[in-house]
């Protein structure tokens, strides 16, 4: 695995840094935060990213691009680009790695993505992130004891760029349950699962509870994005307020999408 980058980013929503400026409310906006490319092999395509100053003085951005995975706990992990197997940075052409945007004004950064002439090229969804983000500005020190700590302000936010083979390539979609446990506590029961597919799903894990006169309580659900290869469990706690007594629960994991099975896995518990 390629070494791990730290990055502080805001990710995956359009990001608006807002803050008070001559005590007038201003900003900065980025967006679109997503860009999906569905670009056949040997195809190009283009798409813009915006980033509005609507602040009274210019502010400069460098950018450039990182290659991002998800951990099993769906936290967010950051590589050099070029580096993860899935990575479509290599396809990926930027007009520009700086940008100073002038007051009140918005300005464009082309993405330019080209697929190689290749099957293979087109047999896995791709994946990486454009990294947009600001030059610390310093602000008056300000004392804190005996230290006096020198502060600085700063935006960093990542915009995912998906390429999506399009519709008439043939690719498997795929969850599978891995597990359905018990924790210590007993309370709080972890669903396991993994993405065996070739792309990318928006699951929901749930459990089902069915006590021995019928009645059902449903624990959750909680959305997990699944990468393709991803493993990841989703924790959940049986209600406090539940009835005493002995339950069939089911796990579920449900893919999002009518052309994938559910995946479930059932136990008996027992609630005191």
């Amino acid at each position: 695995m390629p070494g791990i980058r730290n990055i502080s980013l805001v990710v995956g929503i359009t990001t608006c840094l807002s803050f008070a400026a001559h005590a007038q409310k201003s900003a900065i906006s980025i967006g679109p935060a997503t860009l999906y490319f569905t670009v056949d092999k040997g195809q190009t395509a283009t798409q813009t990213v915006y980033i509005t100053n609507k602040l009274s003085k210019p502010y400069s951005f460098s950018v450039e691009l990182i290659d991002w995975t998800l951990d099993s706990n769906g936290e967010d992990r950051f590589y050099e680009p070029k580096t993860v197997q899935n990575s479509c940075a290599q396809w990926i052409t930027l007009d520009k790695t700086f940008v100073e945007i002038p007051a009140n004004s918005k300005e464009g950064i082309n993405v330019t993505l080209y697929v190689p002439d290749s099957a293979d090229a087109v047999k896995e969804i791709k994946w990486t992130m454009l990294h947009i983000g600001t030059k610390g500005e310093k602000k008056a020190p300000k004392k804190t004891g005996d230290l006096e700590l020198e502060m600085t302000k700063s935006l960093a936010v990542g915009v995912r760029i998906y390429q999506v083979p399009p519709a008439n390539v043939s690719l498997t979609k795929k969850i599978k349950m891995r597990s359905f446990s018990m924790l210590q506590d007993s309370a709080t029961y972890r669903i396991d699962g993994e993405n065996t597919g070739d792309m990318m799903l928006r699951c929901q894990y749930s459990i089902e509870l069915s006590s021995e006169s019928g009645e059902k309580t449903t624990v959750g659900p909680k959305q997990a994005l699944m990468l393709p290869g991803q493993k990841r469990y989703i924790d959940l706690q049986i209600p406090k307020t539940l009835p005493k007594g002995k339950y069939t629960a089911t796990a579920l994991i449900e893919p999002g999408d009518d052309d994938v099975p559910l995946e479930a896995s059932e136990m008996t518990i027992e609630v005191k």
